[in-house]
């Protein structure tokens, strides 16, 4: 879901406001339960107490927060050289299954079903890297600490991984995944720096263990609408199925879902617990699911049917080069071809879609060929948009001199649309 934020973001805002995202996703994981457990390694190695100055206190801290940032600077690189098969291969229903079964498995602890952490053996380990004090010790245990958190980082980090492997840049992988860390480390730097004290747990942090792992599990649903579709028409748009999807949210609350226990409570507990679990969960998938939906176009993905009917009926021909797991894609898709006027615009167009989700190697690089002309694809999204004759007229994601951006709101669409005149008859 936060590959659909981060595309949004670049629309709206450009770099800057992606980046000032990522910083966000960053300290909001920082926040959560699975960073707790490095508290108690790494104040010991940067702490204020560990040294005299609170100067000396920060820059210890600044060395280890390099640390996390190398980790997930280094998975960003390697999601931006994977390109197109990176976000393909997260769309193999195998993969995603196994994505599925470890938000779960993460989500279950959450819920205090079971520890998911790292041995305690481990960690004394892990936390001797760091003891002799030094900045090489201060880094070491930075890029555990980036392991140790990874549980509670999954909604967010999956994104931007997801959205870095649609673009296929290794530089905004590297950069991305850089300022996510620098956020996630906002409160080791305050640890560092003030020795402050962290609040002390409660019932308060079983509520936002609970909610996080509805979230989770929400995010597993999501991803399991990429490579099962009819998941996703489960809820469409509407306020029908917004209310519905916030019912299920309130519904579960009020069930215990949040606040009670799952172990040791008695049977009764945990069935309301179970029962409002699920609830939550599939209200907050249904929210997002529902606010985002849009009514899918009649799209011909018989190329070489939609490219006769185009010639032969002497109408425009607008292709569609896509794949599930492309996040402007879906954005485009929702908030253009969404739109009352484009639909109305396109009643005389005919529309033809081919879907590379099972093909990433011909994305970069690969050719398609449409009414008798070869293109290169550069990456995804792309769309070729032919008037009556056969002739390009606007080609969004390609070269120039028909090249454009991709259009990221209707009217932008729509004035390049607008082209092709009066060409586009009203279908039979």
């Amino acid at each position: 879901m936060e590959a659909d934020s981060f595309a949004r973001a670049l629309e709206e805002g450009g770099l800057v406001w992606a980046y000032l995202l990522a910083f966000g996703y960053g300290f909001l994981s920082s926040l959560t339960p699975c960073v707790y457990p490095t508290i108690g390694i790494t104040v010991s190695v940067f702490g204020a107490k560990s040294v005299k100055r609170r100067r000396d206190g920060f820059f210890l801290a600044l060395v280890f927060v390099l640390g996390i940032a190398a980790m997930y600077s280094t998975l960003g690189l390697v999601a931006g050289l994977g390109g197109m098969l990176f976000g393909s291969l997260l769309s193999h229903p195998a993969v995603v299954v196994t994505l599925v079964l470890v938000l779960v498995a993460m989500a279950l602890a959450m819920f205090d079903l079971y520890e998911l952490d790292v041995p305690a053996s481990w960690k004394t380990r892990l936390a001797g890297v760091g003891l002799g004090g030094g900045y090489l010790g201060a880094f070491l245990m930075g890029l555990v600490a980036g392991v140790i958190a990874a549980p509670c980082t999954g909604p967010f980090l999956l994104g931007i991984l997801t959205y870095i492997g649609t673009t296929g840049s290794p530089f905004l992988g590297f950069t991305f995944l850089f300022v996510y860390a620098m956020g996630l480390g906002v409160l080791f730097l305050v640890l560092g720096t003030f020795a402050v004290s962290l609040p002390k747990a409660g019932r308060w942090m079983s509520a936002v263990r609970s909610f996080l792992g509805c979230l989770l599990i929400a995010t597993a649903g999501y991803l399991l609408a990429v490579p099962f579709p009819a998941i996703g028409e489960v809820f469409r748009a509407g306020w029908v199925y917004v209310v519905v999807a916030a019912a299920l949210v309130a519904g579960g609350i009020a069930a215990g879902g949040l606040h009670l226990p799952l172990r040791g409570a008695g049977a009764v507990a945990a069935l309301r617990k179970s029962i409002g679990v699920i609830a939550v969960s599939v209200g907050l998938y249904g929210l997002f699911s529902s606010l985002t939906y849009a009514e899918p176009l009649a799209w011909d993905t018989d190329l070489p049917a939609a490219e006769r009917r185009a010639t032969e009926e002497r109408r425009p021909l607008l292709l569609d080069v896509t794949a599930r797991w492309c996040s402007v894609c879906k954005e485009i898709e929702r908030n253009v071809f969404g739109d009352p006027r484009v639909r109305r615009a396109l009643e005389g167009t005919v529309l033809a879609k081919v879907d590379l989700s099972s093909d990433p190697d011909r994305a970069e690089g690969g050719e398609i060929a449409v009414l008798g002309r070869s293109f290169t694809l550069r990456g995804l999204p792309r769309m070729l948009l032919f008037d009556r004759q056969g002739r390009l007229v606007v080609d969004w994601n390609g070269p120039p001199p028909e090249g454009a951006a991709p259009p990221h709101d209707p009217d932008a669409f729509l004035e390049a649309f607008g082209r092709i005149g009066s060409s586009a008859a009203p279908a039979p």
